[in-house]
């Protein structure tokens, strides 16, 4: 074998090993992406995860209100049974009918702006909740992962170049 033979062969196969290496070069990195982006998936899924935790609390708080209320309605209706009762102390009593009302009127309106807050958070959760499922964010995941997939190709069909080239 002429020592050219051999030089043209050498030269060929450090070329197809540098494709190689560059070629799994760029593989690391697109894994690399992918991992990020996984990552920030995983960051969105645990700031949902919050978010429920957060409205959880907030319906908690809205049950408590509620309760309250029950108790004040039913120190209404104990009131209005006690004027039934005592027509002499009716005067009397119809005040403590109008500032009870009054009380649960408050009471009645810290529900509604508790509600709103727990409307206003449940939209933010859909919203969340919509960004992680946007089709385009998915598209771009399964893009990265056909390039990844033609990538390992591509170096598989290199490294079958290199292994006959060697056995010539």
């Amino acid at each position: 074998i002429p020592i050219t033979d051999v030089t043209d062969t050498l030269t060929d196969v450090t070329d197809t090993l540098t494709d190689v290496t560059d070629t799994l070069t760029d593989v690391t990195d697109t894994l690399t992406d992918v991992t990020d982006t996984l990552t920030d998936v995983t960051d969105t899924l645990t700031d949902v995860t919050d978010t429920l935790t957060d409205v959880t609390d907030t319906l908690t708080d809205v049950t408590d209100t509620l309760t309250d209320v029950t108790d004040t309605l039913t120190d209404v209706t104990d009131t209005l049974t006690d004027v039934t009762d005592t027509l002499t102390d009716v005067t009397d009593t119809l005040t403590d009918v109008t500032d009870t009302l009054t009380d649960v009127t408050d009471t009645l309106t810290d529900v509604t702006d508790t509600l709103t807050d727990v409307t206003d958070t449940l939209t933010d959760v859909t919203d969340t909740l919509t960004d992680v499922t946007d089709t385009d964010t998915l598209t771009d995941v399964t893009d990265t992962l056909t390039d990844v997939t033609d990538t390992l190709t591509d170096v598989t069909d290199t490294l079958t170049d290199v292994t006959d080239t060697s056995l010539m």
